[in-house]
């Protein structure tokens, strides 16, 4: 019987692109926020296995920078399991939340009252609508920023609805509060480093599950 055709989702444009610089096919960008993923899902085929790629931020110390996914979670104490996954000797959860968490004492919170490791703002809603179709899915992340970085508010009006970086406003904003200029360099170098990370361990998992 035929492998299921691999769809890969992007929320954001430049996980997208790069993606498609690395040769991966069969890319989409969502936008952000549960809300457009579950647009995105809902214009696919059935029959389509997917997968979420992207970036999420650290809730506790000592991860790998793309720690293997085995479940994600919610606040609402709902749970769902991958089901498409290489194997793996360590595996995290991912808790998906509706607003970006930016503080640290946030963090901490959500780490304790979920027990989860990761979290992000769209694996909840990508996971639920996947396993309610009855697909093969997975989440594959990169670790962006850790548990005791802040992000300032300003980050969450850098990206458009449609998962397109606002360039100028991140350049207007920098330049009219130098004091971001640490963050955003300490942020751009630990994007790199995990979505490098995540495509590491996409093509693990695409090697055991038919590459797309």
């Amino acid at each position: 019987m035929a492998s299921p055709r691999l769809t890969i989702l992007c929320p954001l444009e430049h996980e997208a692109r790069f993606l498609r610089r690395a040769g991966v096919r069969d890319v989409i960008v969502t936008g952000s926020g549960p809300d457009a993923v579950r647009r995105a899902m809902a214009d696919l085929p059935p029959s389509n296995a997917l997968i979420l790629f992207g970036l999420a931020g650290g809730l506790v110390t000592g991860l790998d920078a793309a720690p293997a996914i085995a479940a994600v979670v919610d606040v609402h104490g709902h749970t769902w399991f991958v089901t498409l996954c290489a194997p793996t000797d360590t595996s995290v959860m991912c808790v998906g939340v509706d607003e970006a968490v930016l503080d640290p004492a946030a963090k901490s919170a959500l780490a304790r009252t979920t027990g989860a490791q990761l979290v992000d703002t769209e694996s909840h809603a990508f996971a639920e609508a996947a396993s309610r179709s009855g697909r093969l899915w997975t989440v594959v992340r990169g670790i962006s920023d850790g548990p005791t970085d802040c992000l300032q508010l300003n980050v969450a009006t850098w990206v458009t609805a449609d998962g397109r970086t606002r360039a100028g406003r991140v350049l207007c904003d920098v330049m009219r509060h130098p004091s971001l200029l640490p963050m955003t360099w300490r942020l751009a170098r630990r994007t790199r480093r995990g979505l490098q990370a995540a495509l590491v361990r996409l093509r693990d998992l695409l090697d055991h599950g038919g590459e797309p």
